[in-house]
């Protein structure tokens, strides 16, 4: 089918009930060409020498025939950058319901420890110094004493606290789209497309190589009236 004309500004808007176009033509942007002095930077897969095998002298001889034969047949290969409007999708009169599952669950755990502040208290209220320097009861508290009275004083007033709390929540959540009676919408996206030409020599235009696209920007939603009458965007 002929695809109706690029408009940057806002997407085709069809007549009612005819045909709908999957997209428009394309607008080419920017155009870039590529002499033979650069064709290294080009797999043609009609001319793949780059990626040929070079490892023996037939695979060389072969690989410098294809060179040869691509420097003979092309002039020049065309890289171009377009854009175009895609039709994603048409959304007829009626309802469309989706249902999605939604399970939650948190999980809290929380860990207290207080041994410092306690060890603290008590050091105070026998009146000495773990780190050494004061008798306890006129006993001599050597290097090793002090040692060991610190740790098991430290593991005897280990004191923590753990809570753990977990809930979790399931639910469905159903949405309902619904289109007023006799209208379609069409959603339509911008699309950038690259195409690679190859010109041959003595030729007035280029073979298509390659192409590629894909879509930017948003969506835009226009919709259209079954009767004929166009349907305004801000109703």
């Amino acid at each position: 089918m002929n695809y109706p004309q690029f408009n940057v500004v806002e997407p085709p808007q069809p007549a009612a009930g005819s045909e709908l176009p999957e997209r428009t033509q394309t607008r080419v942007m920017k155009r870039v060409t590529i002499g033979p002095e650069h064709f290294s930077l080009i797999f043609d897969p009609q001319y793949p020498w780059p990626t040929m095998r070079k490892g023996s002298e037939r695979e060389h001889a072969a690989r410098k025939r294809t060179r040869e034969q691509q420097q003979n047949d092309v002039e020049r290969y065309e890289l171009t950058r377009g854009v175009y409007w895609g039709l994603l999708d048409s959304i007829s009169p009626g309802k469309r319901t989706m249902t999605v599952r939604d399970l939650l669950t948190t999980s809290t755990r929380t860990t207290l420890t207080r041994t410092t502040n306690v060890t603290e208290t008590l050091k105070e209220t026998i009146g000495t110094t773990l780190g050494g320097g004061a008798p306890i009861k006129g006993i001599e508290v050597t290097a090793e004493v002090r040692s060991e009275f610190t740790h098991e004083l430290m593991r005897s007033l280990e004191i923590s606290e753990s809570v753990e709390h977990s809930t979790s929540r399931e639910h469905e959540l159903t949405d309902v789209l619904e289109t007023r009676e006799g209208v379609t919408y069409l959603l339509w996206r911008k699309h950038a497309e690259l195409q690679l030409f190859r010109v041959p020599k003595g030729a007035a235009e280029g073979e298509l190589v390659r192409s590629t696209s894909f879509g930017i920007g948003g969506v835009s939603i226009k919709p259209v009236k079954t009767n004929g009458q166009e349907e305004n965007d801000d109703e």
